[in-house]
């Protein structure tokens, strides 16, 4: 039998304002174990582990066992803005990032989300590391920001998950080097792309879901201005096998499925595992914002039965410049939309009701 975890990623956009800005000074890390998976969690955008740091445990599955499958995610996040001096430029958030001056140009975590005397992120079966109050919840006016109460995906004190963590992270220290940008129209000192993200690390010890670990992120554009050109990834550093086995690890993607999958070569890991064989590990994107322009199901979830993009849609079409260069209605289509194999391929809006439902 073949032996597998899982990391479950779902997204969302929100569009808001606040004054809510990131701090290295917050920075905090807790572990999350209480099913089958362990490991570290950042509020900064990461996961896994950031170096050698003996206290950082990597994707370890089952717990305590010291088998590890992945070293680190981490979360990467870009726009394209026009600069103050109007030209347009691409702008990226990722963890890790620092000026000459080692200054982070990174996510950092917003205050006001953890209890600042305790060493921890937020999680929910630890009240010792909740904040008095939450900020997002001020304006609850029957109970202003929850105090003692904990502020679940599910609701107030709602324990739906064994574990849960929440954090709220910013781009604000982020910028373009020589051609500054201001997401923010009123607060001119702001930098990044007025980007915040609400991150939930959520783990159940249900069979059925005890080898995973979902991951929500919800991203809010708290600037001044709407962006055309919005992406997500996330940054994945696989180890499967532990440290010493990586150097056999394959890699493969469902693009159907939109789930990808990190694979020890011949199943020997090392001393960690012993005589067990290495199992995989699997990370998936279930809920993602699509394109809403190229009339192409590239997130997955459109009616049941549309029309199915062929090879011969792609004739005369120029990949990535966001144009119907063939004139079929369709923006970059290209062949990852191209059924090959078992896969039925992806969908297509063409304004008909195919799945009969109105």
């Amino acid at each position: 039998m073949v032996k597998r975890l899982n990391i479950i990623v779902f997204l969302s956009l929100l569009l808001a304002q606040s004054g809510e800005r990131g701090d290295p000074d917050f920075r905090r890390s807790t572990n999350i174990d209480v099913n089958k998976v362990r490991t570290t969690i950042f509020n900064f955008g990461i996961t896994g582990r950031t170096g050698a740091n003996p206290g950082e445990i990597p994707y370890e599955w089952p717990v305590n066992s010291g088998q590890h499958y992945i070293a680190m995610t981490a979360l990467a996040v870009g726009t394209e803005v026009t600069t103050n001096e109007g030209e347009v430029r691409p702008l990226v958030t990722i963890p890790f990032r620092s000026d000459q001056s080692g200054n982070s140009m990174a996510w950092e975590p917003v205050s006001g989300y953890l209890n600042p005397n305790s060493q921890k992120l937020a999680i929910s079966d630890d009240e010792n590391t909740w904040p008095d109050t939450w900020p997002d919840k001020m304006n609850d006016e029957s109970d202003p920001g929850w105090p003692g109460s904990w502020n679940g995906y599910f609701g107030k004190n709602q324990y739906n998950a064994q574990q849960e963590i929440y954090y709220k992270t910013s781009d604000d220290r982020n910028y373009i080097l020589g051609n500054p940008y201001s997401p923010d129209t009123t607060d001119l000192s702001r930098n990044g792309a007025g980007l915040l993200t609400g991150v939930r690390v959520l783990e159940w010890k249900q069979i059925l879901i005890e080898d995973v670990v979902f991951i929500l992120h919800e991203i809010q554009n708290d600037g001044s201005f709407d962006y055309e050109k919005v992406s997500f990834s996330m940054w994945l550093a696989d180890l499967v096998g532990g440290d010493g086995d990586s150097g056999d690890d394959t890699p493969d993607f469902d693009l159907i499925y939109d789930v990808a999958w990190s694979m020890d070569s011949d199943g020997i890991g090392n001393s960690a595992f012993g005589s067990d064989l290495v199992g995989v590990a699997a990370t998936s994107f279930i809920e993602t914002p699509g394109n809403n322009v190229d009339r192409i199901d590239n997130d997955g979830d459109g009616e049941e039965n549309g029309p199915i993009i062929f090879e011969d849609f792609i004739a005369d079409e120029i990949l990535g410049n966001a144009i119907d260069d063939n004139g079929n209605g369709l923006i970059d289509e290209n062949m990852t939309h191209v059924p090959f194999g078992d896969q039925t391929g992806v969908s297509y809006a063409d304004k008909i009701d195919n799945d009969e439902d109105g």
